[in-house]
């Protein structure tokens, strides 16, 4: 049976950490929870002593008294720099020179408060996926046999609150039963920030379109809207860490700008390939491969 993942969630909030703490331990994580940083420090410490699994990530809120989540970062990656845990920074500091701060400090990810405990338990499995890929120099994909088709149907229910809420349409156009050998957390990462990108930036009353066709060696996927679309002076760089085309849209929208980097990260991992382009009627289409082993 596979070890359960340990979180410490890092918050001066208790009410915020309790949620979290819920959340978080109704999927499958051992949660627990520091009120300051200097707590957090101890519980770590406290875990080496007692010769326990190491935390396998950290939710660190940036804006604690006494010290910061980002000094929080600093000492820990002084204390382990070969040996690094990931962290998500929970935070209501948006700005890009704070984003670029906390990346800079090793950070994985970064949430803007306030958020829904679904984003940033998805954002959790996204990041340890991402961590257990990077210790190893592939991801072992073998045995792991995963349905497209059932998870995209998820992430359909579980968007489709934000999809009504701006008029928005989903077309799901997927085959039954797609089946690749890849990474859960990887997998949900394309196409939730594909989604997630579609309903914050698309136009009201959009239609989202996800269709697939299958090739010797895999799957084609296209995920398109009939929106505003993006300029094609522009669309040669949004898959790079941290470009926002409009960057006061993205701060009132929680963005840092890392979604579709995710996105070709997570594509590139399964052996695929990535490309954006705008569709005759208009709008923004992402074509992208995923291999089937």
């Amino acid at each position: 049976m596979e070890q359960q993942k340990r979180i410490l969630v890092v918050d001066d909030e208790q009410d915020l950490c309790d949620i979290l703490l819920f959340n978080l331990s109704a999927a499958g994580y051992q949660a627990e929870a520091a009120y300051s940083a200097e707590e957090a420090l101890q519980r770590i410490e406290n875990s080496k002593s007692a010769n326990r699994l190491p935390f396998d990530l950290l939710l660190l809120d940036v804006m604690m008294p006494d010290m910061s989540g980002f000094e929080l970062a600093r000492r820990l990656k002084a204390d382990a720099p070969s040996q690094p845990t990931p962290i998500i920074f929970l935070t209501a500091k948006d700005s890009e020179d704070d984003t670029l701060h906390g990346f800079s400090l090793g950070a994985d990810d970064y949430v803007t408060k306030p958020f829904s405990v679904r984003e940033v338990t998805a954002r959790v499995k996204a990041v340890l996926g991402r961590s257990q890929s990077s210790a190893d120099e592939h991801v072992a994909y073998e045995g792991l046999q995963l349905n497209v088709s059932e998870l995209v149907a998820d992430i359909a229910q579980e968007t489709a609150i934000a999809l009504d809420s701006r008029q928005m349409t989903l077309r799901n156009y997927l085959p039954q039963s797609i089946i690749i050998n890849g990474n859960y957390s990887l997998l949900y990462s394309i196409f939730r920030n594909l989604m997630d990108n579609a309903v914050n930036y698309a136009e009201r009353g959009t239609t989202v379109e996800i269709s697939a066709t299958q090739q010797s060696d895999g799957w084609l996927f296209c995920f398109k809207d009939n929106g505003v679309g993006i300029p094609a002076s522009h669309q040669a760089r949004i898959f790079e860490r941290f470009y926002r085309i409009d960057k006061g849209r993205s701060r009132d929208m929680g963005g840092t700008g890392l979604g579709l980097s995710i996105v070709k990260n997570a594509v590139l991992l399964h052996g695929g390939t990535i490309d954006v382009s705008t569709p005759p009627a208009g709008g923004l289409a992402f074509e992208f491969t995923l291999r089937q082993q």
